[in-house]
């Protein structure tokens, strides 16, 4: 009975594997939205704190990842208020 139950489960293992990798052939190209050949741009807001961990939005806007992806970000400093 436990022999039963875990090929099983081995099998159900597999299958789901199996099925995960065939997700991604759908997917479509991001191909140009305009006629003149040029992506149109996605506008966000990003809000960052004046800590050294949220450089990193600086850093991918100056290397030109977020023109890569067409996004366009607003960052802006989040103000935290502090109590007195």
């Amino acid at each position: 009975m436990k022999k039963r139950i875990s090929i099983s489960i081995v099998l159900l293992l597999v299958a789901s594997m199996i099925l995960s990798g065939c997700g991604g052939q759908g997917a479509q190209k991001a191909g140009p939205a305009n006629p003149d050949g040029k992506k149109e741009l996605k506008k966000f807001n990003i809000g960052y704190l004046a800590s050294p961990g949220h450089v990193l939005y600086f850093v991918a806007k100056e290397k030109g990842y977020f023109e890569e992806e067409a996004w366009m970000p607003n960052c802006f400093c989040l103000r935290i208020p502090v109590k007195a």
